[in-house]
C-alpha cells in the first residue's frame, strides 16, 4: 500500500504512527481534516493480522467523522485513533493506557478522542491522566457514559428510515435485529422496546446477551453466525467490520440497514448493491453524528438538553437525505457525502476572507 497516495485519495492531513515496547503499544492517529475545529474522533482497540489494513481502516474512519461533524453543523474536524491488539478481549493495565494518553499529548488542542465499544470507564480516566482531551468521562454521564446519547441518534435515524420505507416512523411490532450489544447498542435495544418493536439480538458474548434478556425477558437471541439467515424489518449492525454482505443483500434479508458500526459494509460498492435491490442505507456518517455532537457540546460547555436538541436534528437531516435519494435516484450515501463535502468547502473558503488584525473600539 501506498500510504500518501491513500491519504490523498482520502484527504488526510496527517497519519501518525506510535511504538511503545515496554507495553507493546502500537498506535495510529489520523487527521483527516480541522477546516472546522479540533479533529475529533473515536479510539477503537482492535486486532489486525495486516498493519495495511489498520492504516487503511484509520483513514475511513477518520474522514467519517470529519463528515459526521459536518453534515450536523459540528464545528469539530475528524480524527480517527486505533490501538492494534493481538488480545483485543483482555483487559489493558494502567501502563499501556496512560503510556497511549502520553502519547497523545503531542497533538495539544488539535486532537480529542472518546473510547469506543470494549474500553470502561476507568480505562477512560487512565488515558485523560495523561491527556485530557478525552470525551466521555464519567462526571460529566455517569458510569454508563455518552452511550445514552449515541443510542438516542440512532434512534433518530431509524426513525425516519422507517417513515420512509413504511411511510410511518412507529416502530410498534417491526422485527429489529440489533447485532453486537455495545453499550451503545444496549441503550438502543431499550429504547426500541419502549417503541414496541419486536427485537432480535446477537452477540459473540453470551454474558451480554444473559444480561440483557434478564432484563428484556420479550427479546429473541440467535447466535453471530446466524444473523444473515434471519429475515427482519430492520438491521441494525453495531460493532465489527464488514457485516452487511453481498450474500445478505442479495438475499434481501431486511428492508432497511441502519446501525451503528462505522465499517459495516463487506466492500465500498455494497451501498450501491443495496440501492439496486431496494433496500435503504441509512448513511453511517448521520447514523454516528451523535458522537460528534457529544464532543462538540461537552467541549463547548452545553448541558444534557442542548445535546438532545442538537441530536434530534439526526432526524431532520436524514429525511433530507432520503427524499433527495428518491427524486434523483442517487445513494444516500452519496448524497450525504456531498451535504457533508458542501459545508467543509464553505468554511474553506470563510478562512480565506482576510480580516485584518485589528482591535474593534
Amino acid at each position: 500500500m501506498d500510504i500518501f497516495e491513500e491519504m490523498q485519495k482520502y484527504g488526510h492531513e496527517e497519519l501518525n504512527l506510535f511504538y511503545e515496547p515496554e507495553f507493546d503499544l502500537r498506535a495510529i492517529v489520523s487527521i483527516h481534516n480541522s477546516n472546522l475545529g479540533t479533529a475529533f474522533g473515536v479510539t477503537r482497540l482492535a486486532d489486525y493480522f495486516f498493519e495495511d489494513a489498520a492504516i487503511l481502516d484509520a483513514l475511513k474512519l477518520a474522514r467519517n467523522s470529519t463528515m459526521s461533524a459536518s453534515i450536523l453543523n459540528c464545528d469539530l474536524g475528524g480524527a480517527s485513533s486505533i490501538l492494534i491488539s493481538d488480545e483485543t478481549g483482555e483487559e489493558k493495565g494502567e501502563g499501556y493506557l496512560r503510556a497511549y494518553g502520553r502519547f497523545l499529548r503531542s497533538f495539544g488542542n488539535r486532537f480529542c478522542t472518546m473510547p469506543d465499544s470494549g474500553f470502561k470507564q476507568k480505562d477512560i480516566m487512565f488515558i485523560s491522566k495523561e491527556f485530557p482531551n478525552v470525551i466521555g468521562q464519567p462526571e460529566f454521564y455517569g458510569s454508563d457514559g455518552p452511550s445514552y446519547f449515541i443510542a438516542y441518534g440512532a434512534l433518530c435515524g431509524i426513525k425516519a428510515c422507517a417513515n420512509e420505507v413504511f411511510a410511518s416512523a412507529v416502530l410498534e411490532k417491526k422485527r429489529i435485529l440489533v447485532q453486537d450489544l455495545t453499550p451503545a447498542a444496549i441503550q438502543l435495544v431499550k429504547m426500541l422496546s419502549n417503541e414496541g418493536a419486536e427485537i432480535i439480538v446477537t452477540d459473540k458474548y453470551y454474558d451480554n446477551v444473559k444480561r440483557l434478556k434478564d432484563e428484556i425477558s420479550s427479546i429473541q437471541i440467535v447466535r453471530p453466525d446466524e444473523y444473515e439467515d434471519i429475515t427482519v424489518d430492520i438491521f441494525v449492525p453495531c460493532s465489527g467490520i464488514g457485516m452487511v454482505t453481498e450474500k445478505y443483500i442479495t438475499e434481501k434479508r431486511c428492508k432497511i440497514v441502519a446501525g451503528m458500526a462505522k465499517l459495516q459494509l463487506a466492500s465500498d460498492d455494497i451501498s450501491e448493491l443495496m440501492h439496486k435491490n431496494g433496500i435503504l442505507y441509512a448513511p453511517g456518517i448521520v447514523m454516528n453524528a451523535a458522537e460528534a455532537v457529544v464532543a462538540f457540546c461537552e467541549i463547548f460547555g452545553h448541558d444534557d438538553d442542548h445535546i438532545k436538541n442538537h441530536i434530534e436534528q439526526i432526524s431532520d437531516v436524514m429525511s433530507e437525505i432520503l427524499v433527495k435519494s428518491r427524486e434523483t435516484g442517487e445513494t444516500p450515501c452519496e448524497i450525504a457525502q456531498k451535504t457533508a463535502i458542501d459545508r467543509l468547502l464553505v468554511v474553506h473558503k470563510l478562512k480565506k476572507i482576510f480580516t485584518g488584525n485589528f482591535a474593534v473600539s
